[in-house]
């Protein structure tokens, strides 16, 4: 029985009459469909009584293309938010709580590939932390405590995926030993570090020419996010400190250091900009 009417056989001649039963078919489920579909577009980009946003919202860019999706609970951000590039690939993945970004989070290259991920805590990273190369591979495997310093086993690879650098930290200063691996995963120096600063190195090996870029004292805690944040280098300094937006230092201080690793100079940045002497 379909809609308080009862199916039976029909028999060839009677197709006329089974498609009067059809069309009854139908027209009990429009109902239903439409219901549904009113459903989906009633729950969407919803306020409560006070105007406040609540439940599931979609935002877009000014071309229709999605740009961020995610939960209100009375006007504040809850739960996870999902971020996209123009081209629809994620941006990014970040967890909220009471509208504080707060939990895990994972960020994406402008092709979709990961990029970072751990664990976001307010204003900083905390626990393990990875970043990748755009080709897949890890590029560092690191750890923070719950101030955001970086401590423990941390390893840096190459993007073979062989491990690069690999050493032992403490709140946020390199200490002890440093090795140093070719990209054959030939372990070619260790680098002494005392306190966080560079203080002998024994060559295990000739290494292979290395591009200044790549110097592991110029290797500091990417960092993306907004709030006040200190980056530092490999070596234990610090290189920028203060008010980010977005990864940018925003209002801050920033330290130049010469070849000798000595601090130089101290550039004052105000609203992104370097503060006129």
């Amino acid at each position: 029985m379909v809609c308080g009417i009862e199916l039976m056989l029909i028999p060839s001649s009677g197709m006329k009459y089974l498609f009067s039963v059809l069309l009854i078919f139908m027209g009990c489920l429009a109902p239903i469909m439409v219901g549904a579909q009113q459903q989906t577009s009633d729950t969407l980009n919803q306020t409560t009584g006070e105007g406040a946003r609540a439940g599931w919202w979609i935002f877009y860019y000014d071309n229709g293309q999605k740009k961020e999706e995610g939960t209100y609970s009375n006007g504040i951000k809850e739960g996870l938010w999902v971020s996209y590039h123009l081209n629809g690939h994620k941006k990014h993945e970040i967890t909220f709580t009471s509208g504080i970004a707060k939990g895990p989070a994972r960020f994406f290259y402008q092709d979709g590939t990961l990029w970072e991920e751990g664990y976001w805590n307010e204003n900083c990273w905390t626990g393990p932390y990875r970043l990748f190369y755009p080709n897949g591979q890890k590029s560092y495997d690191w750890n923070y405590n719950e101030q955001g310093h970086r401590t423990g086993l941390q390893q840096y690879f190459h993007p073979n995926g062989q491990l690069k650098y690999r050493g032992t930290w403490e709140k946020g200063q390199v200490t002890g030993n440093v090795e140093v691996f070719d990209e054959e995963g030939k372990l070619t120096a260790t680098r002494h570090y005392d306190n966080g600063s560079f203080s002998k190195k024994v060559i295990e090996q000739a290494p292979p020419p290395q591009n200044k870029e790549e110097d592991p004292a110029k290797n500091y805690s990417p960092f993306h996010g907004t709030g006040q944040h200190a980056i530092y280098r490999m070596d234990g300094k610090i290189e920028k400190k203060g008010y980010f937006r977005d990864g940018q230092l925003h209002n801050g201080k920033h330290y130049l250091y010469n070849e000798k690793d000595s601090l130089i100079e101290i550039r004052i940045i105000e609203n992104g900009k370097e503060a006129s002497h």
